[in-house]
């Protein structure tokens, strides 16, 4: 369900969730995200990063609030600075 490009199950999803749970739900977006750049076998490069993390944008829009969004964002915003 936390891959889900329906954004109603997204949301049914982390309201189910506690704190922990959501930390995690995060932890296994970024996971997923790192796996499928690296299944690609040319390494993680910044463009990489980007167009995975733009795959998942309903996963990161829901589960990716506030602070944990800004540090994310940043994240990308530095790795596309390294281009």
């Amino acid at each position: 369900m936390l891959f889900s490009q329906k954004p109603s199950e997204l949301k049914a999803l982390y309201s189910s969730l506690d704190f922990n749970g959501r930390s995690n739900a995060r932890s296994a977006i970024i996971s997923k995200v790192i796996d499928n750049i690296s299944k690609r076998g040319a390494g993680i490069t910044p463009n990489a990063f980007e167009a995975e993390l733009k795959k998942f944008a309903p996963q990161v829009g829901t589960f990716f609030k506030g602070e944990e969004k800004k540090q994310l964002m940043g994240l990308a915003k530095a790795l596309g600075a390294t281009r």
